[in-house]
């Protein structure tokens, strides 16, 4: 909840007109927030900072995690499943925007869609599954997403 109030503020700041998603479309479509300015309008699913892991301080910058298919049974997973136009990923200072289009390819050029993953730390480029979940997710690295961005908004 934190990263999609910085978000907020930071599109506001931008210019765009902000909307907070219904639950509805926040459970379901993966859509947080809608910002608009006349002539545009974009569903945005924001992605707050992650740690490395469960039991680390730190936070993971250099890898982004991806969802192919979520932890619910018949959650197709906000990568391709979801009705967000765009992502917006947290950084320390910045919010790393990319176009749902764009982050597709990237998932598809560059994660190896054959070859699972038995362990967290093994999923850059490669999709994982923790045990007793229904999720599919992979990483990769945060340096595509930039290079590939529609936006960097600096908080």
């Amino acid at each position: 909840m934190a990263a999609e109030e910085s978000f907020k503020k930071v599109a506001a700041r931008e210019g765009w007109d902000v909307q907070d998603s219904s639950r509805n479309q926040n459970i379901n479509e993966h859509v947080d927030v809608i910002i608009s300015q006349p002539g545009s309008q974009f569903n945005v699913d924001v992605k707050g900072l992650r740690r490395r892991s469960r039991w680390d301080d730190e936070f993971e910058l250099e890898w982004t995690w991806i969802e192919y298919h979520g932890v619910r049974q018949n959650d197709i997973g906000w990568l391709f499943g979801g009705k967000a136009d765009l992502f917006a990923f947290e950084h320390i200072t910045y919010f790393i925007i990319i176009t749902r289009e764009n982050l597709q390819m990237l998932a598809r050029t560059l994660v190896k869609s054959g070859s699972m993953a038995t362990k967290a730390s093994d999923a850059k480029y490669r999709p994982y599954s923790r045990p007793g979940r229904h999720d599919i997710i992979a990483m990769i690295e945060t340096q595509h997403i930039i290079d590939n961005s529609w936006a960097i908004w600096e908080k």
